[in-house]
């Protein structure tokens, strides 16, 4: 050691100081590496809890999603039985299945009788194909009124 030129007694003093020094930095190396390696298994138990809760978020969110999903398909379900439901009532085929009939002349559509006279040729499309007719008569509901 670097001692040699002091006094035995201040060698001996200084030597225990170094060795009392240096157990000392062994001491509080080994305590720092504890906490290090505390403070590392506590991030990873953190970080196992964060995936885990994160996980369960997750499944939670999906769970959500579908019952939001299905009460979506469900309304959209029924709001498109409703509309089919509507068109059903007003299609043309299904309106002439209940009796009505669509008249034709020159293939447009008559709406009403001054479109006609007598003698036209006219067809009639019923629930199960069409007829050809000739106007032998003709009255105007509005004439029937007055």
């Amino acid at each position: 050691m670097r001692f040699q030129g002091l006094p035995i007694d201040k060698r001996h003093e200084l030597n225990d100081k170094f060795h009392r020094f240096s157990q000392l930095i062994r001491e509080r190396s080994l305590a720092l590496h504890e906490t290090i390696q505390d403070n590392k298994q506590h991030l990873l138990m953190y970080a196992k809890q964060c995936v885990q809760t994160n996980k369960n978020l997750l499944v939670q969110y999906q769970s959500q999603m579908k019952h939001a999903l299905s009460i979506t398909a469900d309304e959209r379900r029924t709001r498109l039985e409703k509309n089919m439901s509507l068109l059903n009532a007003y299609s043309p085929l299904l309106v002439l299945n209940r009796g009505y009939s669509v008249t034709y002349k020159n293939h447009k559509v008559v709406n009403t009788t001054e479109k006609l006279d007598i003698g036209d040729e006219i067809n009639i499309r019923l629930a199960d194909g069409t007829v050809g007719a000739l106007v032998q008569t003709k009255e105007d509901s509005h004439a029937n009124k007055g």
